[in-house]
């Protein structure tokens, strides 16, 4: 399961004194929430992502990154924690 595009939106720009500093400040702090990856009960790669323990969440990033108080676009990843290494994530935010 790559990257893949979910919705495109439109957002103000951030307020705080650290914002300004660091234009990509309000995409270092989201929170995720972690869920299911099965999308619904004919999506085979759900299943297989469900049967290997896998979690899937969304996070917002700037569209163009040399803009990033511009769009954004919201993209999906995956975790999955594998015996004896941890987690692992794709894309690793």
């Amino acid at each position: 399961m790559a990257l893949t595009a979910a919705a495109l939106a439109f957002t103000a720009p951030p307020a705080t004194a650290e914002a300004a500093s660091d234009p990509l400040a309000r995409y270092h702090r989201q929170h995720l929430t972690w869920k299911s990856c099965l999308l619904g009960p004919d999506d085979p790669t759900g299943k297989e992502l469900q049967q290997a323990g896998a979690r899937c969440a969304d996070v917002t990033v700037p569209l163009d990154y040399s803009d990033p108080r511009g769009r954004t676009i919201t993209v999906s990843g995956r975790a999955s924690a594998r015996p004896g290494s941890g987690v692992t994530c794709r894309p690793c935010w």
